[in-house]
């Protein structure tokens, strides 16, 4: 059985969120505003990912700074996402999570109302994963980077606004094991007469020098 976190794609996962934020400050004031927020969600595994886990869920909290009179605003979140894994693993108790932290920019669509409005969002984190309750036990987790995007509607409220997004999340995939330098692997078959290469270890000769080449 094969863990995902040993796979060399990208991983993919869709989030439908709620966010709740409140602001920091009371009253209207020239300078940049900031803002408290938590937010809970579903999220759908998607590509490689959702072959071996099922949907799951993600909490997260941000904090967010946006200048008055400009569609404009960025957030700083830290986000917390558990997947079970699939029934057909044969472990239904291992699960896959992932921390992330991440700095998003968000740009209000259309003329700002009291009825709300549509924003787009994206940006860029750190995520680190790793499988737990597995038959081999925890894996180590490894953070890679990742790049998030997104749709939502926002909504003022008395008090405090709410947000409904969608977004999808890639994060990059861990680095391949690095097998032994290909200096060290020529210097082990220089010297080696022509004849004795082997099809199965080198990948071409030299006739000038007699030396086999190894891949």
């Amino acid at each position: 059985m094969q863990l995902f976190q040993s796979s060399s794609h990208a991983r993919l996962v869709a989030v439908v969120t709620a966010i709740l934020i409140l602001p920091l400050q009371a009253g209207a004031q020239a300078g940049p505003q900031y803002s408290i927020g938590a937010n809970a969600g579903l999220v759908m595994p998607v590509s490689d990912l959702g072959n071996v886990t099922s949907s799951g869920y993600q909490v997260a909290i941000t904090l967010g700074m946006h200048q008055p009179l400009t569609p404009l605003s960025f957030r700083a979140e830290g986000s917390f996402t558990e997947l079970p894994w699939s029934d057909n693993t044969g472990n239904s108790g291992a699960k896959h999570r992932i921390f992330g932290i991440a700095v998003d920019g968000q740009y209000n669509l259309g003329t700002p109302s009291t009825n709300g409005g549509l924003y787009i969002t994206g940006g860029a984190g750190y995520y680190g994963s790793n499988d737990v309750n597995t038959f081999f036990g925890d894996t180590n987790r490894e953070w890679n980077f990742g790049l998030n995007a997104g749709l939502g509607y926002y909504l003022p409220l008395s008090g405090f606004t709410m947000y409904f997004e969608y977004s999808r999340e890639c994060q990059s995939p861990p680095p391949e094991p690095r097998p032994a330098t290909r200096n060290a692997v020529m210097r082990a078959c220089s010297g080696t007469p022509r004849p004795a290469c082997s099809r199965h270890t080198c990948a071409r000769s030299s006739s000038r020098s007699g030396s086999c080449w190894c891949s």
